[in-house]
């Protein structure tokens, strides 16, 4: 099973490696697209949740801290989701239903990692990492 955990873990952390490089790596376009909508200071922010994706990914697959890895993505998502997915503010059907199935995405994100935050709680000392729980 530890193959399983291992792998799950990766799958998972790859959307966070993903959108958090993208983030760093463009930063000056995610600043803009941030500004968009409207996102708080975007100069910070935008590079810091770019680090928070890619250290909590890291963090997760790790298994350094894992269950402080996976609340600090849900707060990240759920706090996107809220100001980037705002979908009840659209009037155009399309832009609602693509801002509406982003944020149910986050939304089933933020639910996936406080089950990890469960388990490692539960069983963290039984699964591979390289430490324990920190909670």
């Amino acid at each position: 099973m530890d193959v399983v955990d291992i792998a799950g873990r990766v799958l998972f952390a790859l959307v966070f490696w993903q959108n958090g490089y993208r983030q760093l790596a463009n930063r000056a376009g995610s600043v803009a697209y941030a500004k968009s909508f409207g996102a708080p200071n975007p100069e910070v922010s935008v590079p810091v949740t770019g680090v928070v994706m890619l250290a909590g990914g890291a963090l997760l697959v790790l298994g350094i801290w894992p269950d402080l890895a996976v609340l600090a993505l849900a707060a990240f998502v759920v706090a996107a989701a809220l100001v980037a997915h705002r979908y009840w503010e659209e009037n155009d059907f399309g832009m609602r239903a693509g801002q509406e199935a982003q944020f149910m995405k986050n939304i089933a994100l933020a639910g996936a990692c406080l089950f990890m935050f469960a388990i490692f709680n539960r069983f963290g000392d039984d699964l591979p990492g390289l430490t324990g729980p920190l909670f």
